[in-house]
């Protein structure tokens, strides 16, 4: 045999037993598992070891025991292995951790605990400062309870520990960090749960979560009447509840005072058929300020007024930043959901930061999302309302009101679905009704520097689809309406409005409303009254007395017009100015005019059109 067939061979016998060697490696060599030791501390609320600690864990690997110091350790651990620390007279935070690997801070605190389970063992229980977290057995609680000092009161089983109020509070709670928990309240007064904080007090880090309150006045409270000089000014986090059938509110938190940094939180829960609203959280009295209220995952329906509804009022009420996300608003009286600042006509609080997004809104007896903004100070702030569902509301849609001089840097209302808008009878089917799908207002003296409409869809609503107003001095320094589906509205497809009223000696003065530049493209306007309709002048409002109103340089261009009775229509009215309107690539087709232009006391100019038909 020649070295060269010697040397083939050889390397075709090396090639075959690498294969079969990956072969079995893959199908069925062993691979040995990583094995870990891991160690950790546990200490009480006070910082010191807590002794006798038995930690089970799991997958086999028996149980570790803490020494005096509180120290633990466990060696030679495979695969995910779960601990779980135990001793009577002790509650764990957290009561497990999963492991993976190799750590040497498996930390865990235990806190002082009692088991109770009659009505004076719990009211002995919550006397007693040394103990921390009191445990419900199964059973009935009777009477009310007060909770003085920071604790966690928590049902063993979620809604089987029962307090019956006989018509009082529930729990009331007077101390910070305070946590509620599992626990079922019925037959409550005023107050399910109640949070109180007087003049001396600043009561923070409240926790309510997993509870069921049927029937109180209002099911879960945070506060008291600013006439009182009472309120709530800490954070607070409120999730996973059910409240039902609340003579006025299901959940309310009342602040009072600074409560700048502080955060409201409220998740998941459930609250339906309230005498009032479902959801209130009202900064109120006194400079109050909250950092951040985040309402998310809540389901809240048929309450008798709005579903859910933030509230910055009175002069140095102050809410930074305000997130509305994913929440289910359905069959609610008022409005589905309603962020606002303002109390009358002259002391407004202040709401800068706006996120309304996810959520889906059905059936309002008001506006689906209203967002009403004032301030008589310049606020850079900010509004978006995004991705929302919303359907057959008894007017609006989405309405945001920018008003009383407030300044917003940006509004972007985009991805919305918006259906049946103005389901009531009061403007059924009028083609100059004012409940829009979508509506920005902009009210004495406001501005906002940018404004984006954008790949929302209006469809079948029984007044118009999107109308943009400028009003009384106020100022939209740029907008952009694009890739809307805008189809089947009795009134207006897109209604682009300003005007203004006289002085009060009837002179022109500077009172008018403008709009300095925008773009409306891409957008499909289809079967409504108007495609797109530009107004300045007089019938922008119920004023008695009007002047004006200016719109200027404007794009229409690449949108699909089909099947309105009006295309394009421009009018200027009672002094009212049009001035540098671009018409340019539109395709209209089958609407019975497609383009019109009127002069009517107002004055058109500088218009360029190409009209594609």
């Amino acid at each position: 045999m020649s070295k060269a067939k010697a040397f083939n061979k050889i390397f075709f016998v090396v090639i075959i037993g690498l294969f079969f060697a990956m072969v079995l490696a893959g199908c069925g060599g062993e691979v040995k598992p990583t094995v870990y030791n891991v160690s950790g501390t546990i200490l009480d609320s006070h910082g010191a070891g807590v002794p006798d600690v038995d930690l089970l864990l799991s997958g086999g690997f028996g149980t570790a025991k803490t020494n005096q110091e509180g120290k633990w350790s466990a060696v030679d651990l495979t695969g995910t292995v779960t601990v779980t620390p135990q001793k009577n007279g002790r509650y764990f935070v957290p009561q497990n951790i999963e492991l993976t690997g190799a750590s040497n801070s498996v930390d865990f605190t235990g806190l002082v605990s009692q088991v109770v389970s009659t009505s004076q063992e719990l009211l002995d229980a919550l006397g007693d400062e040394d103990i921390e977290v009191v445990l419900l057995e199964d059973g009935n609680y009777q009477g009310e309870f007060l909770v003085e000092y920071a604790q966690i009161i928590k049902a063993k089983n979620k809604n089987e520990a029962i307090i019956n109020a006989d018509g009082g509070i529930g729990i009331e709670i007077a101390a910070d960090g305070v946590t509620i928990s599992g626990v079922k309240i019925i037959n409550p007064g005023d107050y399910g749960i109640f949070v109180f904080q007087g003049e001396t007090g600043g009561y923070t880090d409240i926790n309510i979560t997993d509870c069921y309150i049927d029937g109180a006045g209002n099911g879960i409270y945070f506060g008291i009447e600013c006439s009182r000089e009472d309120g709530f000014g800490g954070s607070a986090k409120i999730e996973g509840n059910v409240i039902k059938n609340s003579l006025e509110n299901g959940i309310r938190i009342h602040t009072h005072g600074d409560s700048s940094g502080h955060v409201i939180e409220i998740y998941n829960n459930q609250v339906e058929k309230s005498g009032e609203m479902g959801i209130r959280v009202f900064a109120a009295c006194g400079g109050s300020e909250i950092e951040k209220v985040i309402i998310s995952g809540n389901t809240v329906t048929e309450n008798d007024c709005q579903g859910i509804r933030v509230h910055a009022a009175y002069k140095d009420a102050k809410i930074n930043e305000v997130e509305i996300l994913n929440n289910t608003v359905v069959g609610n009286g008022g409005e589905g959901i309603r962020v606002h600042s303002g109390c009358g006509s002259s002391s407004f609080g202040t709401v800068e930061a706006v996120l309304i997004e996810g959520n889906i809104v059905k059936d309002s007896g008001c506006n689906g999302i209203r967002v009403q903004l004032h301030g008589d100070e310049n606020v850079n702030g900010t509004v978006h309302v995004l991705n929302n569902t919303v359907e057959r509301s008894d007017s609006r849609g989405i309405r945001v009101h920018v008003g009383r001089y407030l300044a917003l840097s940006d509004v972007i209302i985009q991805g919305n679905f918006v259906s049946e808008s103005f389901k009531g009878e009061s403007c059924s089917g009028s083609e100059d009704c004012g409940a829009e799908g979508i509506r920005v207002h902009l009210g004495e003296g406001a501005r906002v520097e940018n404004l984006e409409v954008n790949k929302n869809t209006l469809v079948d609503g029984l007044g118009g689809g999107l109308r943009i107003h400028s009003g009384q001095k106020a100022v939209i320094d740029y907008f952009e309406v694009k890739n809307n589906d805008i189809e089947g509205n009795v009134s207006r497809g897109i209604r682009l409005s300003s005007c203004a009223r006289d002085d009060e000696d009837g002179a022109e003065g500077d009172n008018a409303g403008v709009i300095n530049e925008g773009l409306i493209s891409q957008n499909v306007i289809n079967n409504n009254r108007h495609g797109i309709y530009i107004y300045t002048g007089d019938n922008c409002s119920d004023l008695n007395t009007r002047y004006g109103g200016l719109i200027q340089n404007i794009a229409i261009e690449y949108n699909e017009i089909s099947h309105n009775e009006y295309g394009i229509y421009l009018e200027a009215n009672s002094n009212g100015l049009i001035d540098g309107v671009n018409i340019k690539e539109n395709v209209l087709s089958d609407n019975d005019h497609d383009y019109t232009a009127v002069e009517d006391g107002g004055e058109i100019k500088n218009l360029t059109q190409d009209i594609e038909k």
